[in-house]
């Protein structure tokens, strides 16, 4: 039987490293950085907050928040989902119009989201 020896287990684990530390990175991301996944059609989420909590939407995946939904808790559909390289899941969800509002498309973090 083969001594295993110091020198075998370090080149084991810098062997490993890279793969524990991409699989960390990539936990929220399913699929490769910038590529868009067509979720099913009327996929319905649920927008985590209050009412009364502003849910900032940015206009591309990982772009500066722009205009503010203020209506957390609302039923959205959601369409599509990206990841930027910073390993932080998008999804595209479509916002229903209401007499104050109009439809609006637009990207939010994952992480507000609940998809059902």
């Amino acid at each position: 039987m083969k001594k295993i020896t110091p020198a075998a287990i370090a080149l084991a684990l810098a062997l490993l490293a890279p793969a524990a530390i991409a699989s960390t990175q990539t936990n929220n991301c399913p699929h490769p950085t910038g590529e868009w996944i067509a979720l099913p059609e009327h996929y319905a989420a649920n927008l985590l907050g209050e009412a009364s909590d502003k849910i900032y939407l940015s206009p591309t995946p990982g772009a500066a928040p722009g205009l503010s939904y203020g209506l957390g808790g609302d039923y959205v559909v959601a369409m599509a989902e990206a990841c930027t390289a910073d390993g932080i899941k998008w999804v595209q969800v479509k916002f229903p119009g209401d007499r104050y509002t109009t439809e609006t498309v637009a990207w939010v973090q994952g992480s507000l989201l609940r998809l059902r």
